[in-house]
C-alpha cells in the first residue's frame, strides 16, 4: 500500500498527463477537468481531516487528542 497521500497522487497525475501528451481516444478538456475536480474534492477532504484533528498529516497527536488519520479508501461521489 502506498503511503503517498491521495492529494499528492492526483497531482502526479495531472503532471504526467500534461507531460506524456495526448493520444487521439482522450478529450483534453474532460480528462483536466476531471482531474482538476479530483484534486479539488481531495484537497477540500484532506484540510477538513486536519482541521478536524487539529493536527497535519504525519503528525503525531498529544496525550488527550482524539481520532487518527486511518488510511484512505477509494469511494465514488454521486
Amino acid at each position: 500500500m502506498s503511503r503517498v497521500p491521495p492529494r499528492e497522487q492526483v497531482c502526479k497525475a495531472i503532471s504526467d498527463f500534461l507531460k506524456n501528451g495526448v493520444d487521439g481516444s482522450q478529450d483534453v478538456k474532460s480528462t483536466l477537468f476531471l482531474l482538476g475536480a479530483q484534486r479539488l474534492v481531495q484537497e477540500l477532504l484532506e484540510e477538513e481531516v486536519t482541521d478536524f484533528l487539529g493536527r497535519e498529516h504525519y503528525e503525531r497527536r498529544d496525550n488527550g487528542q482524539n481520532g487518527s488519520r486511518n488510511g484512505y479508501k477509494e469511494r465514488s461521489i454521486r
